[in-house]
C-alpha cells in the first residue's frame, strides 16, 4: 500500500476490502491499524497514514456502502489517521496533513459518511 507503487494499490485495495468482510477479516484489519497507529515507532504510524490514505484513494462507494463491518473498520482506520495529526512525531503529523489533503472529494464524502454513521450510532 506503499504511494510510489499506486499503480498496485488501485487493483490491490478492492480485493483487500474484500478480505476484510470476510469472517475474521475485519478483526485482523482492525488488529494491524490499532497495532501500527498506536505504535511506540514513529516510523510504524507514518507508514500507516500512508495506507490508510492509499485504501481510501482507491476504495469503490458501492461495496463499502453494503457492508457494516467494512464500514465500521475504515471509519476506525480514518479516525485513527485524522488523529494523527496531533501526533507528537512531527513528520508523522506533517505527513497525514498532507496526505488527507489529497483524498478525492467522492472518497472523502464515503469515509465521512461512515464516520457519522459510526458516530451516530454509539
Amino acid at each position: 500500500m506503499d504511494a510510489e507503487f499506486s499503480q498496485l494499490c488501485e487493483h490491490a485495495v478492492p480485493i483487500l476490502l474484500h478480505c476484510v468482510t470476510l469472517p475474521v477479516g475485519a478483526d485482523v484489519f482492525w488488529k494491524q491499524i490499532e497495532d501500527d497507529f498506536q505504535s511506540p515507532d514513529w516510523r510504524h504510524r507514518f507508514t500507516a497514514v500512508e495506507r490508510v490514505v492509499q485504501i481510501t484513494r482507491f476504495m469503490d462507494a458501492y461495496p463499502v456502502k453494503n457492508s457494516q463491518s467494512l464500514q465500521t473498520a475504515l471509519a476506525n482506520a480514518f479516525c485513527y489517521t485524522i488523529s494523527s495529526l496531533d501526533d507528537p512525531h512531527v513528520a508523522v503529523a506533517q505527513r497525514a496533513a498532507l496526505y488527507l489533503g489529497t483524498i478525492n472529494d467522492s472518497a472523502l464524502q464515503v469515509v465521512l459518511s461512515e464516520v457519522i454513521a459510526q458516530v451516530d450510532s454509539s
